[in-house]
């Protein structure tokens, strides 16, 4: 019985591992941090496809991020800093 549980435990942390990185339905998967500390973030639409990459710097988005629809085409690119929409956004046509 105890050797089940150890079991058990030992799956759950081993598939922690491996689903850490894979899309999430509606959520952001840390994919790298930069040589500033700031993270590269991807949020996914519940099918797999890309919703939005960028950086974050601790809970701010910072730098380029871009939009994509459901066909993978860019809809549109925002410049952040520090969590604050720069003038400088662009739509894509």
């Amino acid at each position: 019985m105890i050797g089940l549980f150890f079991v058990s435990i030992i799956v759950m942390v081993a598939a922690s591992y491996v689903l850490k990185d894979t899309p999430r339905e509606g959520g952001f998967v840390n994919t790298r941090p930069d040589s500033a500390g700031k993270q590269f973030k991807m949020e996914y639409y519940p099918t797999g496809e890309v919703r939005a990459k960028g950086l974050m710097d601790g809970y701010y988005k910072d730098g380029e991020w871009e939009y994509f629809s459901k066909d993978g085409s860019v809809e549109l690119i925002e410049y952040y800093t520090k969590g604050k929409l720069d003038s400088s956004t662009t739509k894509v046509q």
